[in-house]
């Protein structure tokens, strides 16, 4: 059962940082193909997301309690760098604005969440259409206590496939992720993405991603980054416009599907990507 908490102004929380920052990612950036050397790939990206409910341990939906909410407006910036024909390096920063309401207690907080950083490997590629990756990046918290974030330090691993034909593409990307903490959380992560071009400017895709988040610390709270124990499943709607081969603009739509220990809402976003 859900129960109603009193928040605490350092308890505020942007667990949704990473779910939004990982699908805009995979819907701005290069999607596992390579970036040329000497050549840049950007991406800013801002969105909104308010949940009016949540899944409790047994993955039963319930109101949030108080008759409240939580909502998350979120920029994130993303880089690709090739740094040669095998290898790119990647980073990424959200800074996200949370409210929390209850009754009659609203409490806002921004700031810096994670950053990540690491490097890309491109294994190997057929005809230049379909390419296998792999992919390790550290995790750093840029806040000083548990408020941001799990506010502990972590990396991920992950392999992805991509390909692409005249009227359609496709990313997959799949790995894990592992906090150094005393309860961790490890995590199991996925995310694909289908595209079908309907000219050269204008494209639709579909995605299905989500999160399975495994620790021995079981405990539920409305407060979602207290959550280490917790799974999600969300499903993706987006069209991008290609104004030309450096610049392209995104729109999408995501709904969380089912879960547990997290909250049910859906996310509203935009981005834009461009080469340098």
């Amino acid at each position: 059962m859900l129960k109603k908490v009193i928040l605490k102004p350092h308890s505020l929380t942007l667990v949704y940082t990473i779910v939004l920052v990982f699908t805009l990612v995979q819907q701005a950036s290069a999607g596992g193909w390579p970036v040329r050397k000497g050549k840049l790939l950007t991406s800013v990206s801002v969105s909104y997301f308010r949940a009016n409910s949540a899944w409790d341990s047994t993955g039963k939906s319930r109101s949030y309690p108080g008759n409240g909410y939580f909502a998350s407006q979120s920029i994130g910036i993303y880089a690709e760098y090739g740094i040669s024909r095998r290898f790119t390096g990647i980073a990424s920063l959200p800074y996200v604005l949370n409210q929390i309401k209850q009754d009659s207690l609203k409490i806002s907080q921004y700031g810096f969440g994670d950053v990540e950083a690491g490097l890309r490997y491109y294994l190997t590629n057929i005809e230049f259409k379909y390419y296998l990756a792999l992919q390790a990046t550290a995790i750093l918290p840029l806040y000083p206590r548990q408020s941001l974030g799990l506010g502990a330090p972590g990396t991920d691993l992950s392999v992805l496939m991509s390909g692409a034909g005249k009227k359609y593409y496709f990313t997959v990307q799949t790995g894990g992720r592992f906090y150094f903490s005393d309860t961790g959380p490890t995590q199991f992560r996925y995310n694909g993405v289908i595209g079908y071009n309907i000219d050269l400017h204008n494209q639709l895709s579909a995605g299905l991603s989500g999160v399975i988040s495994s620790s021995t610390n079981k405990e539920f709270n409305v407060n979602f980054v207290q959550n280490r124990d917790f799974a999600y499943h969300q499903l993706s709607l987006s069209y991008g416009y290609l104004l030309n081969r450096d610049l392209s603009f995104f729109a999408t739509v995501n709904q969380f599907l089912f879960g547990r220990n997290t909250g049910k809402g859906t996310n509203i976003a935009f981005s834009v990507s461009k080469k340098f």
